[in-house]
């Protein structure tokens, strides 16, 4: 997952960058088409964001229940592994939708202020949208990260105690002698 959550990261803070730093060039109308490649690259940047929370989410997701099950199935209790894996699960939570809720915010903020490119007060909302959309998407990369890494070395020991030669096998459980 880190690689794909890096790569993902990487590529959502680069768009979101990139839009910005075209909204700052876009100062007046007659920008040589800088106007709509804004809204285009805004719009793909909007969607970058919440492709890249929503996969972080869905990996704790699956984690998590897979966690539920390898330990139920070996009989392990819930408080080494479950536990704290839908705990950091809520936790993760906590940065996405916030993050995916501004980012949707910022995109319906600058159909607004393009619809009254006339209009300079919808220009600077959107404008202080978008940094808060930014230094979000920074401070929940950093700690769905977190989140990550903990999750990570949570399956690490979970696979590893799983994976131990004496670990209860589904079918030594269930044996029944019939004498």
């Amino acid at each position: 997952m880190v690689p794909l959550f890096l790569g993902l990261t990487l590529a959502n803070l680069v768009m979101l960058a990139v839009v910005a730093g075209q909204g700052f060039m876009w100062v007046d109308d007659d920008a040589a088409g800088i106007p709509g490649i804004h809204v285009l690259l805004g719009v793909a940047s909007g969607f970058m964001s919440v492709i890249t929370h929503v996969a972080v989410y869905m990996y704790h997701m699956a984690t998590s229940r897979w966690l539920r099950a390898a330990t139920h199935k070996l009989v392990i209790d819930d408080d080494r592994y479950v536990t704290p894996a839908f705990a950091r699960k809520r936790k993760v939570m906590l940065f996405v939708m916030p993050t995916i809720l501004i980012s949707m915010v910022n995109l319906f903020a600058g159909a607004a202020a393009d619809a009254g490119s006339n209009s300079g007060g919808a220009s600077r909302v959107h404008l202080v949208l978008a940094l808060v959309t930014i230094a979000m998407n920074v401070f929940a990369a950093a700690g769905e990260w977190i989140c990550i890494r903990g999750q990570g070395r949570l399956m690490d020991q979970a696979l590893s105690e799983l994976n131990q030669p004496d670990a209860k096998k589904p079918d030594e459980k269930k044996q029944v002698q019939v004498t």
